[in-house]
């Protein structure tokens, strides 16, 4: 019975039981909500991006030298990687 609650806020917040401007609140707070989900998708989204790109970065360089180990280069970026994931959590 969540819904009891949130009627009283909105009464509240609408200094009666208007039911138009009460709803008019409500669509309002549920759309900030779901603009507040649609910009952390999108940045989720371009961490995502960049990501891909530092591993398509990576792959080239491996492709191009020719006089360093590619398992030495691997495993200096997956350190690097493992320790920026670290800190972050």
């Amino acid at each position: 019975m969540t819904s009891m609650p949130k009627c009283g806020a909105l009464c509240d917040a609408v200094g009666g039981w208007d039911w138009v401007q009460m709803m008019s609140l409500y669509f309002q707070s549920s759309t900030a909500d779901e603009r507040n989900f649609v910009v952390r998708l999108s940045d989720l989204l371009q961490e995502m991006i960049n990501a891909y790109d530092k591993k398509v970065e990576f792959i080239r360089e491996l492709e191009v030298m020719t006089g360093i180990a590619a398992a030495v280069k691997t495993a200096e970026f997956l350190n690097g990687n493992l320790w920026k994931d670290d800190k972050t959590i």
